[in-house]
């Protein structure tokens, strides 16, 4: 006699989203940074070996309905002040105002210490990115907003563009 157990495909389901069961949909979440650690922005081109950093995050809003308790990690955020392309400086505002750094008109900013940056709640339009090398797809951070912005629910049909979605092409990956 096999074994027998109550389980339903809701169960199941919401395993699944506790769990790292590939990409979250496409949408915006609501982000809390768990883990800051300095790195370097790459080791070769333009931005080698320039300070950026590796964030833990948790999801814990959610406008796709699904991912809520899921942890992601984003690489290599910049941290430096020239940048080699458009998408680097893009992640570079979008990231610090929506923790909300002021960028005054006499162009004197102060960042975040990593300690400050550590706890903050942040909002995220994900994406799912191409393959890699292993046929394995991760979440990509299109662009970073304020937590108080709020998050649009968002369909698969709809792509959840919500909150002015800017077309800013950034590249963070996401680890699931």
């Amino acid at each position: 006699m096999g074994r027998s157990f109550k389980n339903t495909a809701a169960d199941a389901e919401k395993a699944l989203e506790g769990g790292s069961a590939g990409p979250l949909p496409t949408g915006e979440y609501i982000l809390r940074i768990d883990d800051v650690q300095d790195t370097k922005a790459g080791n070769q081109g333009a931005n080698k070996d320039k300070d950026a950093l590796n964030l833990k995050l948790v999801v814990i809003e959610s406008g796709t309905g699904k991912g809520v308790g899921r942890k992601v990690s984003a690489f290599r955020v910049p941290l430096f002040d020239k940048w080699a392309s458009g998408k680097t400086a893009f992640e570079f505002f979008t990231f610090h105002k929506a923790l909300g750094v002021d960028f005054s008109e006499d162009g004197e900013v102060d960042l975040p210490d990593n300690d400050e940056i550590l706890g903050q709640e942040i909002g995220a339009y994900l994406t799912i990115g191409e393959p890699n090398a292993k046929g394995n797809r991760f979440n990509e951070v299109k662009r970073w907003f304020p937590a108080s912005d709020g998050v649009k629910e968002s369909t698969p049909t709809d792509g959840g563009a919500g909150n002015g979605d800017l077309d800013g092409d950034t590249a963070t990956d996401l680890v699931l």
